[in-house]
């Protein structure tokens, strides 16, 4: 008897990844996030079980908590404060933009999405399978197909950052553990979509988020 799909999971994190959901995901670069700086954020973000309330709030808060944990991930990812960005590489970015496009319809249905130098968000519904194993199927095709691009840099003569390239295009290139969130309603699906398509427009990359070449919305989603 087949098992059915598990619903929730957790790693470091707490995944909740119903059937029929839809998502907003970051998966970021191998490295790009120091651990002391993640133990930081961490801290600053966890809360303590009480029983001077009800289960009810302490439940509310966790997910308020939560999702101002992602927000400081997402803040210091923006910042480019620490230097592994190979999906600066327009051939890295290409492929994984390619990689992303290539699922829609296939694995999901494709809301949007965003390269930035050291991380991806995405927008995803209708999956034809379980969240963990579309990016894991997702994560090690273009892992494998950036860490080869990375490899042949190190051979050509005088590259610039050939430390970094070297060490990583000998190593891991995705943190094994990517970011998910549950969109809750329309609102929110609005503003999930507003901050992907803006993250370059923040990051003061470009004006206006059409002219960022490595971001793509489904035209339906932008009449919201």
């Amino acid at each position: 008897m087949k098992k059915p799909t598990p619903t929730e999971y957790r790693r470091n994190l707490p995944h909740i990844q119903p059937q029929g959901g839809m998502f907003f995901i970051t998966f970021r670069l191998y490295g790009s996030i120091p651990i002391s700086v993640l133990e930081k954020i961490s801290e600053a973000y966890e809360i303590e079980n009480t029983t001077d309330i009800s289960g009810k709030v302490i439940k509310n808060l966790k997910t308020i908590q939560q999702e101002n944990y992602f927000i400081a991930i997402d803040e210091y990812l923006d910042s480019n404060a620490n230097d592994t960005y190979h999906l600066a590489k327009p051939e890295i970015a290409q492929l994984v933009y390619d990689s992303i496009k290539f699922r829609d319809n296939r694995d999901y249905k494709l809301v949007c999405f965003s390269i930035m130098s050291n991380h991806v968000h995405m927008l995803i519904y209708k999956l034809v399978k379980p969240l963990d194993r579309v990016m894991k199927e997702l994560k090690s095709y273009t892992g494998k197909e950036a860490l080869k691009l990375l490899r042949k840099e190190i051979v050509a003569p005088a590259t610039f950052e050939k430390s970094s390239v070297a060490s990583t295009a000998n190593s891991k290139f995705w943190q094994k553990e990517s970011f998910d969130r549950i969109v809750r309603n329309k609102m929110d699906l609005a503003n999930k979509i507003a901050y992907t398509i803006n993250n370059p427009v923040k990051a003061g990359l470009v004006k206006n988020w059409k002219d960022w070449k490595w971001t793509y919305c489904r035209p339906e989603f932008l009449e919201m």
